[in-house]
């Protein structure tokens, strides 16, 4: 399960990406490793089904993204105050971001 989702989340079109070569090369790697672990366990019809959800589950991590901005826009200070660190770097403003690795 949490190679399938590294393989759903590892997207080079991601805006603001600095390295889309090696995020693309770190998602071939994730591929490999999914295709060696359904082989080993003999698993290998669940793979065309695995890649057949992935455009979905990509489609709602983008509408999580759309919401979750739309959220910070609403309210910053929740955002600033409650949100977990991870949340933060990941969705917050640069200048929230900037406050994060200076600290």
């Amino acid at each position: 399960m949490a190679v399938f989702t590294a393989l759903v989340l590892l997207n080079a079109d991601r805006p603001c990406l600095e390295d889309r070569e090696r995020v693309q090369r770190v998602r071939r790697d994730v591929e490999l490793a999914l295709s060696h672990i359904l082989h080993r366990d003999n698993q290998e019809s669940l793979l065309l089904k695995l890649y057949q959800r992935v455009p979905v589950l990509k489609s709602l991590c983008a509408l999580h993204i759309e919401k979750l901005q739309w959220f910070r826009q609403l309210y910053p200070l929740t955002v600033h105050s409650l949100f977990p660190p991870l949340y933060k770097e990941l969705f917050g403003s640069d200048t929230d971001i900037q406050t994060l690795t200076t600290h």
